[in-house]
């Protein structure tokens, strides 16, 4: 594994598998996306767990101030061995599988879907459900129904049917690939 303080370049967990629990981060490295919490969390999850890595798969062509501050806050936190930087890659799916958790430490409101389906596809537990069920669906449950505590069946529910959603679209697409070219020709034959 790259350190820290080198220049990200593409690469494969399977070149550094080496058996550590990993955490895993694919998106864009700017400051929005709250990764300097997320360094700060693993430097604490460390503690308990002094082989915990941290992979962060993805970059940003705009933001090299930022990657700088991260680079630096890796460094101070003593962490240069344990997280890694990939930079941009075309598949990020084996980074999901050498993974137990995949992260989404985002400091705003945004679509996450595309990152949440590949990591369920990978069959990896997403930290997204749960921030989004007390960040959104718990308070919403509290001003809708005037309750004391958003607390509820009624959240568990909603919050199990949408972590359903990224195994009902993978599944659909893998069917949809899966139809004959013949069948969608056929298809467009008939309207």
């Amino acid at each position: 594994p790259r350190s820290a303080t080198q220049k990200p370049q593409a690469s494969t967990p399977q070149q550094e598998g080496n058996g550590d629990p990993r955490i895993v981060y694919v998106g864009a490295v700017s400051e929005h996306k709250g990764l300097l919490h997320l360094v700060d969390a693993v430097a604490r999850l460390r503690r308990v767990w002094p082989r915990l890595h941290l992979d962060i798969v993805g970059g940003s062509r705009y933001d090299t101030e930022f990657r700088d501050q991260l680079v630096s806050r890796v460094a101070g936190a003593g962490l240069t061995d344990a997280v890694s930087f990939h930079g941009h890659v075309e598949e990020p799916r084996c980074y999901y599988r050498k993974s137990i958790v995949h992260v989404l430490p985002s400091l705003c409101e945004e679509a996450a879907a595309n990152v949440v389906v590949e990591a369920k596809s990978e069959g990896i537990p997403s930290v997204v459900y749960g921030f989004f069920g007390l960040v959104v669906i718990v308070p919403w449950i509290q001003r809708t129904f005037n309750t004391a505590a958003g607390n509820s069946l009624l959240a568990a529910i909603i919050i199990l049917s949408i972590m359903i959603l990224p195994t009902i679209i993978s599944i659909s697409e893998n069917a949809l690939r899966a139809v004959p070219q013949s069948y969608r020709e056929a298809s467009y034959g008939l309207g």
